[in-house]
Formats: C-alpha cells, structure tokens, sequence
C-alpha cells in the first residue's frame, strides 16, 4: 500500500546446527565468532561436523579453541508489509486491482519469509491478518546524556530522547524502542455507515476521512529493545 512502512526483522535462531546435522540445500545460515561472522547457504549433502561451513566448505571461523568450528544458525529474515488484498485473482502473489478478493481487496498485513523453495533461495509470501490498512512506525533514539557514564561504560541512560520516522545511519545503534501504529479495518460493509473520522499515526501525522461504510479502529503500542536500552540503564 502506497505510504505504509515496511518492517525488516532479521535474526539468528538460538538453536545452533548440530555437527551431525545436514543443512538443508538453500536455507540461509550465519557462521559467527567473536572475530566475525558470514552468510552461507547450506549445500546439503553431508553433515557439518565440528570443522566445516553451512556451503560444506572449510570452516575460517571458530571457537576460542582455534580447532572447532563456530556454530552454524539458521538466519531468519521476515519482512512485515500492507498488501492491497488477501488474495489475487491472477492466483499469484501479487495483488492486480478491484477483482481481487473476489472483487472486494481487503487490505492485508503480510510477510515476506526468506527460505529455501525446492533447493533453491527464495521467498514464500502469506497473509499474517486481513484488515490491516496501514502501518506506522516510529524509532525512539536514545541520544542523552551524550557521554558515556562511568558506572555502565555507555552512552544515554536506556530511555528514549527523540522519536523518527527514519534514524538516520549513526542512529540506528541507539534506537531503544519501536512506537508502532496501525489501521485495522473490518472486512464487511456496514449499511448505512459513513467513516468520518481522522486518525492520527503518529508522527506519520492524521490519515483521512475515509468516507467509506468500513468501521475502523486505530491502534499503537512501544516495544522496548531490551538489549539496547537495558545496558545503557544508569544504576540509581
């Protein structure tokens, strides 16, 4: 949907590949250490053992023993967006226009799941909730105190300063919380109702009227990111 915001989300699963495990051919995996780490997309073929790559190459990262190799997880990336509809009528991914949805599109949040498809890197589409008619997100940075405190050796105190729309580059290590908002409409007409009313997405600023006959709800919520903002808490 035309001015709605896209949420990447990218992770390392907690549970490692275990040496006797065979990757699967085309799944997305991440090798790391403390010295650094590397995308690779799994071979299949034979089990990782303790000295080899998610590719089946030789392994260049390790453990503190210079000997085993680093362990191997699976690199999840999901990507949150507004579809116009649920489902298209051309029966692909892709939303075509007015015939969609059996001629009524419901705008739909959906995610983009990046996996292997028959072997091969790719991406699988699904619809996560119909009804969602846009998505707003703004970032809290945590840009004060802009020293770094002595009794946790960072900088800021954990709570955010200032929310954006897009941090920019030097930012994004102090964004502490995620204020998000969205539109969730109903899928069905409601006779004789006309939507007036406004609705303010944060510093996306106020969307409509709709003047349409779809009952609206409007609704936000902050996530903290614990692992930013909890070391940066100054001890009382």
């Amino acid at each position: 949907m035309p001015g709605t915001d896209i949420l990447v989300v990218r992770y390392a699963e907690f549970v490692s590949l275990a040496a006797a495990n065979v990757p699967v051919t085309g799944e997305v995996y991440l090798q790391a250490s403390t010295l650094g780490a590397e995308v690779q997309i799994g071979a299949g073929g034979t089990a990782v053992g303790t000295t080899k790559k998610a590719n089946g190459s030789p392994a260049t990262l390790f453990k503190k023993d210079g000997i085993s190799a680093a362990d191997i997880r699976k690199l999840a990336v999901h990507i949150y967006f507004v579809a116009p509809c649920s489902v298209p009528a051309d029966g692909t991914e892709t939303c075509t226009g007015p015939a969609d949805d059996g001629g009524r599109p419901i705008p739909t949040l959906k995610r983009l799941e990046l996996t292997s498809i028959g072997g091969v890197t790719g991406w699988v589409i699904a619809p996560v909730v119909d009804g969602i008619r846009n998505l707003q997100i703004d970032y809290g940075i945590d840009n004060a105190p802009a020293v770094r405190d002595p009794a946790t050796d960072q900088f800021g105190d954990g709570a955010p300063d200032v929310y954006v729309t897009a941090p920019a580059v030097a930012d994004w290590t102090n964004v502490v919380s995620v204020r998000i908002n969205f539109i969730a409409v109903s899928t069905q007409l409601t006779s004789r109702y006309v939507d007036t009313k406004t609705y303010n997405l944060g510093l996306a600023g106020p969307v409509g009227p709709f003047n349409d006959a779809f009952k609206k709800h409007m609704f936000a919520g902050t996530a903290r990111l614990v692992d930013v903002s909890g070391r940066r808490e100054i001890p009382q």
